[in-house]
């Protein structure tokens, strides 16, 4: 059996993806159900002997495993203390992240929480309106109350993929002085001197952009910045992932270049350097991802024994899968499918439209890349984003490059950063990346922002849902691809599912309310924009095509606004909003509908809520993160 362990990394991941996604009560069934599936699968001697389907039961078993280990002994008993307090001692194990209202966002960890029966060692988000006095892995004394914020794994954004299924209040806080002597500390205090180095060296954007790049973390990027590479569909450069991973891979390799005879040593200082990197990208999973294959490809060169890679990247799948909510966050998934699109698609497409030219064939390559890319990422972008930037797919062939250029002048001046003559040529290479980068997504964004379509909608699941399926109902019946015919019919069944939600569009109302504070109100005819945010005007520009747009603000509302299916005014200092039958209530930091709030001007939030109403019909809410 070939590649056993792409078998093995991908049908756990797609099981967990299952479980999530329906009533837990049901796990129990589908857990019995993969038992008795891999026995009979044993028992009868031509699956047996076919290996396949017994691999296949025998890791959605593992998988059904693990899920229901993970709910019973870590979330169940944690979830049960949502609402209570108790004494505690913790400590912060991560750089906080200020958020857009001035809040800070802190990963805590307890030593001890002093409640009967309460679960120990437990990871919770706390959000506080001041800096915490405590420093990292300083253990500190406090009171502390929890919060389940989350409706689901899918809802809680990448905290249950962490481990954090609480959020939490602090009071009387008293740092004791006493650390907890875990090496991640030196880490984090090496990201945060990474970050001041290159936010002194850089100015402006092109060090919030740098920073990005080296660590991941986008928090130093405004918006209007981190909208523009939104638009143009390479959000994925600010985001460490496999390619970030690899390039500082090559850089390490230039540098142990002497170390050339010592093979085994010069793996043993690579692998240690990527897992530093990794956790100087505080361990995502797209880094994480690409961490463990390169890994793979180390110890595979040591023993000198060939690496598969679709093997690699289920290892890493398979790894990564252990904590069961990793396939929750959206990170993981783009990274592991877009590898799936490199390793599957790509050759596929070259090999039907390869020209012989060599100087044309590079740009080709680099459209097929990112065609192979977009194309396997789609469905993870329909299910968590809803939309997608198409001139990317055009533009990634020049803004790669200059991303591998940014990079690679950006770790080779942290490396000779203490010596400034030798650093001074890669601060000057790195600027002018970094400045071309913020230009052309500028003006790339500027002018074809009509580009960013949005996908959403029950039609085009439904569209991805008959994609799939005809490339299952192909592979079966001819056990081969057809790249032209699965192209021509995915193409039609999108275009379809993008006319009929057009057309259910221009029978509702929405209100759309941003994380940037912008709230959108529109029908078929006219938009009017609530307190319109700069960072916000692309998204403003893609809705207002073809509508009237009215500009107001809630702050300065002096009476009511009416028209024929609205009513904007303000009312004991509150402002309110009337469609039909609902109303919402509008304050600086969310939208209130009932029990309901709509935030905007919080980052952990998702980027656009959009609410449609029909007259006389429920209303419909979406979430799309940005």
């Amino acid at each position: 059996m070939k590649r056993v362990f792409a078998f093995i990394g991908f049908t756990v991941a797609i099981t967990l993806f299952v479980l999530l996604n329906i009533d837990f009560r049901a796990v129990p069934l589908i857990t019995a159900a993969a038992l008795v599936l891999l026995i009979l699968s044993l028992v009868f001697k031509t699956t047996r002997e076919g290996r396949c389907i017994p691999v296949v039961f025998a890791s959605a078993l593992f998988a059904c495993s693990v899920f229901l280990i993970t709910m019973y002994s870590s979330v169940m008993p944690q979830l049960e203390l949502s609402g209570s307090s108790a004494d505690a001692v913790a400590y912060i194990t991560d750089i906080p992240e200020e958020t857009s209202n001035g809040r800070y966002a802190y990963s805590i960890k307890t030593k001890s929480v002093e409640l009967e029966g309460a679960p120990q060692n437990i990871r919770l988000i706390l959000y506080s309106d001041t800096k915490l006095e405590a420093d990292y892995y300083e253990y500190f004394d406090c009171d502390i109350t929890f919060s389940n914020p989350y409706s689901s794994a899918f809802k809680s954004y990448g905290a249950y993929a962490k481990g954090e299924y609480l959020t939490c209040a602090l009071e009387n806080i008293k740092p004791t002085g006493v650390y907890n002597h875990n090496p991640l500390r030196y880490i984090i205090l090496l990201r945060e001197r990474i970050i001041a180095e290159l936010l002194n060296t850089f100015d402006g954007d092109s060090g919030g952009l740098a920073v990005s790049l080296i660590t991941g973390d986008k928090s130093f990027v405004n918006s209007e910045i981190y909208n523009n590479f939104k638009i143009c569909g390479v959000t994925h450069s600010m985001a460490v992932s496999g390619l970030h991973v690899a390039l500082a891979y090559l850089a390490v390799s230039v540098l142990l270049k002497p170390l050339y005879k010592h093979k085994k040593l010069q793996s043993l200082i690579s692998g240690l350097f990527v897992f530093t990197y990794i956790g100087i990208a505080d361990f995502s999973k797209s880094a994480l991802r690409a961490g463990i294959m390169i890994t793979v490809f180390l110890v595979a060169n040591a023993v000198k024994r060939p690496s598969d890679n679709l093997n690699s990247l289920g290892i890493a799948t398979f790894i990564i899968c252990l904590n069961p909510f990793a396939v929750t966050d959206a990170g993981a998934l783009l990274t592991v499918s877009a590898m799936l699109g490199v390793l599957v698609i790509y050759p596929r497409l070259l090999s039907e439209f390869s020209v012989s030219n060599r100087i044309l064939q590079f740009f080709v390559s680099g459209f097929l890349i990112s065609l192979s890319v977009v194309l396997s990422t789609f469905p993870v972008g329909w299910l968590f984003f809803g939309a997608m930037g198409l001139i990317g797919i055009v533009l990634n062939i020049i803004f790669i490059p200059l991303v591998q250029l940014a990079v690679i002048s950006l770790i080779f001046f942290l490396f000779f950063s203490p010596l400034k003559y030798l650093a001074a040529p890669f601060v000057f290479i790195s600027r002018l990346a970094l400045k071309l980068m913020l230009l052309l997504t500028d003006f790339t964004a500027d002018r074809f922002s009509f580009l960013y379509v949005d996908f959403s909608g029950r039609y085009t699941g439904i569209a991805i849902g008959f994609i799939l399926l005809f490339i299952g109902i192909t592979l079966l019946a001819f056990k081969k691809l057809n790249v032209k015919a699965v192209l021509a019919v995915s193409l039609a069944l999108l275009i379809s599912a993008y006319a009929f939600s057009a057309y259910e569009t221009r029978s509702a109302k929405h209100i759309a309310i941003t994380e940037n504070g912008s709230v959108l109100v529109y029908d078929n005819s006219v938009l009017y924009t609530l307190d319109g945010q700069k960072a916000d005007r692309y998204l403003i520009e893609a809705v207002s095509e073809n509508r009237e747009v009215i500009s107001l603000n809630t702050k300065t509302l002096d009476g009511t606004y009416e028209n024929d299916f609205m009513s904007l005014y303000k009312q004991d200092k509150a402002v309110y909003l009337d469609i039909y039958n609902y109303r919402f209530e509008i304050s600086d930091y969310c939208v209130t509908i009932g029990d309901i709030r709509f935030y905007r001007n919080l980052k952990k939030e998702p980027s656009v809520y959009i609410i449609s109403i029909k007259e006389g019909y429920e209303m419909i809410i979406e979430e799309k993160e940005g």
